[in-house]
C-alpha cells in the first residue's frame, strides 16, 4: 500500500536531523524535493521527501557536493552510498512515524554515529510515552537489528554499537524511579548462559510505568544469585528474559532451581524470543509465559489484585 502520509517542515527537520533553513535551501537552490502545499501555503512532505533528504545527508557525509546530487532519484542515490542496509518489510503493526524513527536509526547505527542516535532517542523519550517508546520504537528497532545482522547486512560491530547506545540510554532511565518505596517489586535479570540484557532492562522499564519498583541485575546468572537477590529485596517477582539461545541444556534445570530456591508462591514470569523453547520447564514450575511485551500490563495487575485479596 502506498504511504501517503504528510509531514510538516519541523516534523521532517526531526525525522532528517536537517535544520530547516538546510531543507528550504536544497528545496529552493537545488529543486531536491518538492513539497505540496496546503490553502494556507504551508508545506507538506511526502515519506518519498524524507527518504530522499536522508539520503541526500548520507551522500554528503561520502563526499558528495549537493549540487551535483539533489536532482537525483531515491534508487540512484542509494548507489552512491556504502553500507545502505535493505530494511525488513514494513510491519503492519508499526505506524509511518515510527517506521521513519527505525530507518533514521539504522542509518545513524550503519555509521557508527553515536551523536545523532543518541539524540534521536533522547527526542524521541520527549515525543512519546515511555510504554509507546519501547513498545512501538526500541522492541521494533531491536527486532530490526536483529534480522540485518542474521541475513548478513551489517556487522556484529553494529549490532554491538547499537546496543551499547541503548543501554546507556535505557539504564539512565532506570534512575528516574517515581514510584513509591512501598509499591511492589520486580527483579528483573536473564539466567546463565543469557548475555543479552536489553530485555530484562526493557521489561524493568515497563513494569516502572505500571507502579512497580524495578531491581534491574542485568545478565547471565546462576538461579542461587537471583534468589539470594529476590529475597535480599523482598521482591514479589522475577522476570527472565530469555532471548539466546532457545536450546541450552542448563536451562531447564536453572529454572526448576531457582523455584527450588524461592519457593511457589514467588511469581516467576519468562519472556523473550527464545522463551518457547524451554516451554516444558516454564510449566514445570508454574512459572508465567509472555511472549509480547504488552502482556505484561496485565500480568502484573494480576499480581496486584492477588495480593490485595
Amino acid at each position: 500500500m502506498e504511504n501517503t502520509s504528510k509531514y510538516n517542515i519541523k516534523s521532517v527537520s526531526f525525522l532528517t536531523n536537517l535544520n530547516i533553513h538546510t531543507i528550504r535551501a536544497w528545496e529552493k537552490r537545488y529543486s531536491a524535493i518538492t513539497p505540496e502545499r496546503t490553502e494556507t501555503n504551508r508545506r507538506m512532505y511526502s515519506k518519498e521527501d524524507v527518504d530522499k533528504l536522508n539520503l541526500l545527508s548520507e551522500a554528503l557525509k561520502n563526499g558528495h557536493s549537493i549540487g551535483s546530487i539533489a536532482n537525483l532519484s531515491i534508487e540512484e542515490l542509494r548507489n552512491l552510498i556504502p553500507n545502505q542496509f535493505i530494511l525488513s518489510p514494513k510491519r503492519g503493526d508499526i505506524s509511518d512515524k515510527f517506521q521513519s524513527l527505525i530507518e533514521q536509526s539504522i542509518y545513524h547505527i550503519s555509521n557508527y554515529d553515536y551523536n545523532n542516535f543518541e539524540n534521536l532517542l533522547l527526542e524521541s523519550s520527549v515525543n512519546f510515552s515511555r510504554q509507546s517508546l519501547l513498545v512501538d520504537f526500541i522492541i521494533p528497532l531491536l527486532e530490526e537489528i536483529g534480522n540485518l545482522w542474521e541475513n548478513g547486512k551489517i556487522r556484529v560491530t553494529h549490532e554491538h554499537f547499537a546496543v551499547s547506545v541503548l543501554r546507556t540510554f535505557l539504564g539512565s532511565m532506570i534512575d528516574n524511579n517515581l514510584n513509591p518505596p512501598n509499591a511492589p517489586k520486580i527483579l528483573t535479570t536473564t539466567p546463565e548462559g543469557f548475555l543479552h540484557e536489553l530485555g530484562a532492562l526493557i521489561a524493568a522499564l515497563y513494569a516502572m510505568d505500571f507502579g512497580w519498583n524495578a531491581i534491574f541485575l542485568g545478565a547471565n546468572l546462576p538461579a542461587e544469585e537471583i534468589s539470594a537477590a529476590a529475597k535480599a529485596n523482598n521482591v514479589n517477582s522475577i522476570l527472565l528474559s530469555l532471548v539466546y539461545p532457545s536450546d541450552d541444556p542448563r536451562t531447564g534445570q536453572q529454572l526448576l532451581k531457582l523455584r527450588k530456591f524461592v519457593g511457589d508462591d514467588m511469581n516467576i514470569i519468562i519472556s523473550g524470543q527464545s522463551a518457547i523453547g524451554y516451554l516444558k520447564f516454564i510449566e514445570e514450575t508454574n512459572s508465567v509465559l509472555i511472549e509480547q511485551l504488552n502482556k505484561l500490563q496485565n500480568i502484573l495487575l494480576g499480581i496486584r489484585q492477588e495480593k490485595n485479596e
